[in-house]
């Protein structure tokens, strides 16, 4: 009886070894990273062949010159392409900066403005209405000739008023896209006196406003938020 006694104390000391230990688990851990960027979208308007300083001045019958308002979409890419929607706006304004809304004014400085579609951007150059040449274009030349780019624009009266014309681009405008609203200032040959006096002096203003694409499912709801942005609402 003795030796059963000693074999149970031996074995209570081992459980007490037991309880007493730190139990170590297999355990792992993995952390997942996700980068979110901002897109860039950014919008260049510009007018390549067009000379501020000496372009317009001292205008007369049989005059052309290239005018060449153009839009392009120099978003980086970095953070991934953003295509966009744009529309393009011309207004028109006296020497004071004022819109003009005489409409037999504005009928005559809106036949001036053309868009050629042989026009090549990168040479400055067309097989239409060539700059310079004399003794330049009468109104028949220039009737099969439209006022702006109708193939990439279209007008959109909604935002249109005397004086201001605003021209939707038709497509998405993707990363290194390019699109010229319209091409030459060209006075024709028939005009005289009259027609430049009624002309007078003043300015085309060319406003260009963007937004993405990514987030709308059109076009139209799109520019719609493009609205709200501008407050044209």
């Amino acid at each position: 009886m003795k030796k059963n006694l000693i074999i149970a104390a031996a074995a209570i000391a081992v459980l007490g070894m037991v309880t007493g230990q730190t139990i170590a688990y297999f355990t792992a851990s993995q952390t997942k990273t996700n980068t979110f960027t901002v897109g860039d979208l950014d919008i260049e308007e510009s007018e390549p062949a067009w000379d501020d300083e000496n372009d317009g001045k001292d205008m007369y019958p049989g005059l052309t010159l290239y005018k060449d308002p153009t839009v392009k979409n120099v978003s980086t890419g970095n953070t991934g392409e953003e295509p966009g929607y744009f529309r393009m706006f011309i207004e028109v304004k006296d020497k004071s900066g004022q819109r003009i809304t005489d409409s037999s004014r504005l009928n005559l400085i809106l036949q001036t403005i053309r868009f050629d579609s042989t026009y090549d951007s990168s040479q400055k150059s067309s097989s239409l209405l060539k700059e310079g040449k004399v003794p330049g274009y009468s109104l028949n030349d220039l009737k099969d000739i439209p006022m702006y780019n109708k193939t990439d624009f279209e007008e959109d009266a909604s935002h249109s008023a005397s004086g201001l014309y605003c021209f939707k681009y038709k497509n998405n405008f993707c990363i290194g896209d390019e699109a010229i609203l319209f091409t030459n200032i060209v006075i024709p040959t028939d005009w005289g006196k009259t027609e430049l006096s009624r002309l007078g002096e003043y300015q085309l203003d060319v406003r260009v406003e963007a937004i993405q694409s990514k987030g709308f499912s059109s076009r139209e709801e799109a520019l719609l938020a493009l609205d709200r942005e501008m407050g044209t609402e």
